[in-house]
């Protein structure tokens, strides 16, 4: 990269594209406010997965979506004519690849798009303009390293941090289908997630079940367990361990109403995931558990962007923090210890 690009000229269609999974995809939303303070007239189209879409249309900025799949599936050369359809000959001067894919690569290269920015991996051939990925070394978040891209085009922010807003109708329906569940809505609601998309980012079962029969033993609070429909038995079995009543909703909410919910929510208490990434650009309580010690991997890269956040990481020097057969048993997660949130939650006040 040039020590002093230019900034670009004349940018009317901007494409970003992000096509992985939901932290991920918000984390890279502050891309389009920056696009937006430097070109406040383009017209942005973002394209990314199914999973994240509904994300995706709660971000003020964006005129356009479209869903690019590579979620779980190396050959996505049958889905190549498909993207291209949708973008080419749509007369974008601008591409912004966040997530290095040769696919992704390949059809914005094909549908002739004069610049196309991205990390110098998977085919980097094809785009004009490159860093270094170094994303793996953790030095900053992922929300700045996304931003560090567009230094390639003359234009260098930092401090965006993901927003979402929330409808006033949205909140409702949620309280309807909250009390559909008799879930008591003149108490507070904490939402537990107990799930994250890897093993190695989940907090031991018992240790939510132990927090969690502590927090309802000093709190009349309700508890709201959130998670995927593949998440419903780890949450089903938190609920047959408690002798006090606890919701579980997961594989009942969509993305939206998931949303919805957070937004409501008087704390959430999750692994390293999506929600809790939503959960920060609603600007709502978060107490955020990691694991794992590998720099690219930790807090300081993927950490909740919200000053009402506390995370709790107690990293070893482990041998490798990828491997979903941990040698050393997840130590890095049974060391955070169900007093010790409990504690920060008396501490800081979170639920009075």
């Amino acid at each position: 990269m040039d020590n002093k690009p230019e900034k670009l000229k004349n940018v009317k269609k901007v494409l970003v594209l992000r096509t992985d999974h939901i932290g991920e995809v918000l984390l890279s939303t502050v891309v389009v406010d920056a696009i937006k303070k430097h070109y406040p007239q383009a017209h942005i189209t973002f394209a990314t997965s199914s999973l994240a879409k509904s994300i995706v249309e709660a971000k003020k900025g964006i005129d356009e979506i479209i869903v690019f799949d590579t979620l779980g599936d190396r050959n996505l050369w049958p889905s190549l004519f498909g993207w291209y359809t949708q973008i080419a000959f749509k007369g974008y001067d601008l591409a912004i690849l966040l997530n290095s894919n040769k696919f992704l690569h390949l059809v914005v290269f094909l549908a002739g798009i004069k610049t196309r920015i991205g990390f110098n991996r998977k085919w980097p051939f094809l785009l004009t303009h490159k860093i270094s990925d170094v994303r793996a070394e953790g030095s900053k978040h992922e929300a700045d390293y996304n931003l560090e891209l567009l230094e390639t085009i003359g234009i260098k922010e930092s401090g965006f941090k993901p927003e979402l807003k929330v409808s006033d109708l949205e909140k409702n329906n949620i309280r309807g289908l909250l009390s559909e569940r008799s879930v008591d809505l003149k108490k507070k609601i904490i939402v537990v997630q107990p799930g994250s998309s890897f093993v190695q980012k989940r907090w031991p079962k018992e240790h939510f079940v132990e927090l969690i029969k502590i927090l309802l033993d000093h709190y009349d609070v309700n508890v709201v367990l959130s998670g995927s429909s593949e998440e419903f038995e780890l949450c089903d079995d938190i609920t047959k361990q408690l002798d006090k009543k606890v919701y579980n909703f997961a594989g009942k909410l969509n993305l939206k109403q998931l949303k919805s919910l957070l937004s409501i929510a008087d704390l959430l208490i999750a692994n390293d995931s999506g929600p809790m990434h939503i959960s920060a650009a609603l600007g709502r309580q978060i107490i955020a558990i990691f694991g794992r010690g590998t720099k690219g991997t930790g807090p300081n890269r993927w950490g909740p962007l919200s000053d009402k956040s506390i995370v709790f990481h107690k990293p070893f020097e482990c041998s490798d923090c990828y491997n979903e057969k941990c040698p050393y048993d997840f130590k890095c997660l049974k060391a955070i210890l169900p007093q010790e949130i409990f504690e920060a939650v008396v501490i800081n006040k979170l639920l009075n």
